[in-house]
């Protein structure tokens, strides 16, 4: 009986602390009227692909990380790992830098085995260092897939265009001081989504011609 008015008593002071986090995040760094607003417009739809994307990420984590973890011959329930994992995640969020969550992962993970201490730590650095591996793959096949476009050769700027540009970027460079107009969209009227799609390159003969 007391032990479960004991572990009763634990869960709740869990969960209000994470509330008071929470709330204190809510308070300090979120502005609640633009939070509103952003609330009214948001898409139902997308919004619920995110979240089950978000959290098919934590079951694909938690399961690598079992197996990580019997490696090491510690004997951990699916389900404990995955809620470690959350924890982890929560604190990552929180505390400055990234390895915070990482070391409670750790903690709670050599509490199931106290004789294998060090394979927790082994199994959390291990879970890490497959994670950085696999986002160096993705990285390296978006480079790969982009590489056509990365490949487009430079564009050479003639004399008039230069001078074009330049006094719209003396035009822009005064109205942007009042907030009128973004000094990139005149630098680069013709990129889309305040993206510059052209890389200009000036050499002497360009210069020379200019002056």
């Amino acid at each position: 009986m007391k032990k479960g008015v004991a572990r009763g008593l634990t869960s709740l002071a869990k969960i209000s602390l994470a509330a008071g986090i929470i709330a204190l995040l809510l308070w300090k760094k979120v502005d609640l009227r633009e939070l509103a607003v952003l609330l009214r417009g948001l898409d139902l739809r997308a919004f619920a692909a995110c979240w089950f994307g978000y959290g098919l990420l934590f079951i694909l984590s938690a399961r690598r990380w079992k197996a990580l973890v019997e490696v090491q011959g510690i004997r951990a329930r699916y389900g404990a790992l995955l809620g470690f994992c959350l924890i982890g995640a929560f604190f990552n969020n929180i505390m400055p830098g990234s390895m915070g969550g990482d070391i409670l992962k750790a903690w709670y993970c050599a509490r199931v085995d106290h004789s294998r201490k060090a394979g927790a730590v082994s199994s959390v650095l291990a879970d890490r260092i497959v994670g950085f591996l696999s986002l160096f793959a993705i990285g390296f096949l978006g480079l790969v897939v982009k590489a056509p476009d990365l490949a487009d050769p430079p564009r050479h700027l003639g004399a008039e265009e230069l001078a074009d540009h330049v006094g719209r970027a003396l035009v822009a460079g005064g109205q942007h001081h009042q907030g009128a107009v973004p000094l990139g969209a005149v630098l680069h009227p013709h990129a889309g989504g305040g993206e510059a799609r052209d890389v200009v390159v000036l050499d002497q003969a360009d210069l020379a011609a200019h002056h």
